[in-house]
């Protein structure tokens, strides 16, 4: 998402002003939309059919989990220096 992108571009510490770091970080964003999008599908998908078939009082624990995963994996990926 692009809050992510923006963040991560903010809290590398190089000097520039704010309206550049909100620029290149949805620059990035824009250039990894495809695969995050294909990445997001292939979690979130499978993810709601089995949180939505689970008990109401379960569902959301099973949702945080999920969650938790998924922003796990997208900082993996996407947070290199790069």
């Amino acid at each position: 998402p692009p809050p992510f992108y923006t963040v991560k571009r903010a809290a590398r510490g190089e000097p520039m002003p704010p309206d550049r770091v909100v620029a290149t970080g949805l620059a990035k964003y824009v250039a990894n939309f495809v695969p995050d999008q294909t990445a997001m599908l292939s979690v979130w998908f499978p993810a709601d059919f089995v949180i939505f078939s689970v008990p109401l009082w379960l569902r959301l624990p099973t949702r945080h989990v999920v969650s938790f995963g998924w922003t796990a994996y997208l900082s993996f990926l996407r947070g290199g220096q790069n």
